[in-house]
């Protein structure tokens, strides 16, 4: 559902059929924007029965819509999601305030369409690391979220290739076939994200089964867990090597089970393969059909031969 063409709906539905949102010519203690007062001008001007009802549109009443439907309490209106779900509620609640016919499903404002939901199966996500320094499981969630690819499960021999910025098709004959390990710079999504999609093109280029990502120390624990709840809801088709994103302690712990030390494997002229260790990544998707809502109200012309054309 396209909230910004619902809230142009709003607007003129409440001209259209003046709902009684704010007296006319109400101070508002706020300058309108630039489309609402030129929409008045003109109705004024016009003289027509429009004047009143532009009058109803007003600078709070659109601030209202906008503040509902961008609040938290609708946690960003992902689709499908409950939050969604409560914004089409929303408007359609304000379409029947209008007068609007509704036009959806069942005689009622609501249409719903199928969408095909892919999300990871949280429950068979595993990434487990064994090499000279033992075996070791690691905690989906708390330590690491992951990003699903064109295999469900991957692994094999753990290859370090250190920063993703200097990391090029060069390292092919390293990587093919390995779990590539990578470090991402940045604590912040919009930092490090970019980075992390670059590294898993160039790790599908030089043919590596998997990518683990070493994150920066100042992701937290809570976004590890935040992205880790994301790709419950939804994720995207991907042809790209399944990766693993791990907190910079859980890294520093992988390295140290394939038996080096990430500070001197930093130091070193990267890719450099880690003799003995090796690794498997196992990201499992699933796919539905979920049906979310559009809303729709039908606010017919006064032309009597040209009323039912819309």
């Amino acid at each position: 559902m396209n909230v910004r063409a619902s809230l142009a709906l709003l607007a003129l539905a409440a001209a259209a059929c003046r709902a009684p949102a704010v007296p006319p010519g109400a101070a508002t203690g706020q300058e309108e924007s630039g489309a609402v007062s030129e929409a008045r001008g003109r109705a004024t001007r016009a003289g027509s029965p429009a004047a009143a009802a532009a009058e109803q549109i007003t600078a709070d009443g659109i601030r209202a819509h906008i503040a509902y439907l961008a609040s938290d309490e609708l946690k960003g209106r992902d689709t499908p999601s409950p939050g969604l779900e409560m914004a089409a509620a929303y408007i359609a609640r304000e379409f029947e305030r209008y007068g609007l016919e509704p036009a959806g499903d069942s005689d009622g404002y609501l249409q719903r369409y199928p969408l095909m939901r892919r999300a990871v199966r949280t429950e068979g996500v595993t990434l487990r690391v064994s090499g000279p320094g033992g075996e070791r499981a690691f905690a989906f969630g708390r330590e690491y979220f992951v990003a699903p690819g064109g295999a469900e499960s991957a692994g094999g021999a753990l290859v370090y290739g250190g920063d993703v910025e200097r990391l090029d098709s060069g390292a092919a004959a390293t990587a093919r076939g390995a779990v590539l390990v990578l470090e991402l710079p940045g604590a912040r999504p919009q930092d490090w994200r970019p980075v992390a999609l670059r590294g898993r093109r160039i790790a599908q280029e030089v043919g590596a089964a998997a990518v683990v990502f070493i994150m920066d120390a100042g992701v937290s624990e809570a976004l590890i867990r935040e992205e880790a709840t994301a790709t419950a809801r939804s994720v995207a088709a991907s042809q790209r090597p399944p990766a693993a994103y791990l907190s910079a302690g859980a890294g520093r712990e992988l390295v140290r089970v394939a038996g080096r030390d990430l500070d001197s494997l930093r130091a070193a002229r990267a890719p450099v393969a880690l003799q003995g260790a090796s690794a498997s990544l196992t990201v499992p998707v699933v796919e539905e059909n979920e049906y979310a809502p559009n809303v729709v109200g039908l606010l017919r012309g006064s032309d009597p031969e040209l009323r039912d054309t819309y």
